[in-house]
């Protein structure tokens, strides 16, 4: 088997869609260095330098909410996942840390950061 093909069936993927007002941040990754003369000279860190982070908010039933704590819990912050944002553009993500909190009787909220990965 295609070792390529073997990758893409292993990453896992995000299917649920978040709330209304998820915020997209970049930060990118550049070096820069101050001369005496007041002279900025600014170079990338890596060839991917601004990768995107989304804040989500996940409304959701109980089965729902429980769905996406499970596939966070496994992804465990360090196994991409395949994730299309709220602008419509697939990626990979990893998922450091996220909460869960009860709304009313049956509603949940899941708050999550996805942070995109090169792998």
């Amino acid at each position: 088997m295609d070792e390529y093909l073997l990758l893409y069936m292993l990453i896992m993927k995000f299917i649920w869609t978040p709330d209304l007002g998820a915020k997209k941040s970049i930060d990118p990754s550049v070096s820069t260095v101050k001369f005496n003369d007041d002279y900025e000279a600014r170079i990338p860190n890596s060839i991917n330098t601004a990768m995107r982070n989304w804040d989500c908010t996940f409304t959701v039933n109980l089965e729902t909410a429980n769905a996406i704590d499970s596939f966070l819990i496994q992804a465990n912050g360090v196994t991409p996942f395949t994730w299309v944002d709220p602008q419509g553009k697939n990626g990979l993500f990893v998922c450091r840390k996220h909460q869960m909190n009860q709304v009313k009787f049956g509603v949940f909220q899941v708050m999550a950061t996805f942070e995109e990965v090169q792998n």
